[in-house]
């Protein structure tokens, strides 16, 4: 699980509400990108009172957690990386 660069900015509260985060598999360097949004201000920022803020999403631990236990596995240990004539003595 790699954690990619910021989407956005998304300067508007609607636009960073529902701008979701964004999970992308790479089959060819096999990870698993994460990205957020992010909406953030200058510390010049006309309106004092929202001057230099910075929001983004936070990944959850347990969406991390659930990547780990269930998704990493069957990309690295799945029933698609046996081979057929093993799999067959079985039967």
């Amino acid at each position: 699980m790699v954690v990619g660069e910021d989407m956005g900015p998304y300067n508007e509260g609607p636009l960073w509400i529902w701008t979701y985060m964004d999970y992308k598999k790479d089959l060819e360097a096999n990870t698993y990108t994460v990205r957020s949004a992010m909406m953030r201000t200058p510390s010049d920022y006309f309106i004092g009172a929202a001057a230099g803020f910075h929001y983004c999403k936070v990944l959850s631990p347990f969406r991390a957690l659930e990547w780990m236990m269930v998704d990493g596995l069957l990309d690295h240990n799945g029933i698609k990386n046996q081979d057929n004539s093993s799999a067959d003595a079985f039967l």
